[in-house]
């Protein structure tokens, strides 16, 4: 497919094939979601991260619970290393997916 779209705002100009790749291309560097807290006016390329750091760093939000008490964790990762440790769970060989997982949730 021949590149049909062009970019000129860089230095060299550069050519791209959909109009996708252009806008992503275009969008590069640039990080238009501010963090409106005060004092703090980080910047984030995409809305889901600016959510992500308002949610960690100012509201202290944690979304992802422990299945087997009540605490609640940023990352599902993080509540899977408590729940190992703190469950005192066994890590068991999935035969499905060949690594160790605390929770395989293949069926059959």
């Amino acid at each position: 497919m021949p590149a049909t779209h062009f970019c000129n705002c860089c230095n060299t100009p550069k050519a791209f094939t959909t109009r996708y790749s252009l806008d992503r291309h275009s969008k590069k560097g640039t990080k238009p979601f501010v963090c409106e807290y005060p004092e703090c006016g980080k910047r984030y390329a995409q809305k889901t991260l600016l959510c992500d750091h308002e949610r960690k760093q100012h509201l202290g939000v944690k979304n992802v619970p422990c299945r087997y008490c009540t605490e609640k964790f940023w990352s599902r990762s993080e509540a899977n290393r408590h729940e190992s440790k703190e469950h005192q769970l066994s890590l068991f060989r999935c035969a499905l997916s060949l690594g160790d997982n605390p929770t395989c949730r293949h069926k059959g």
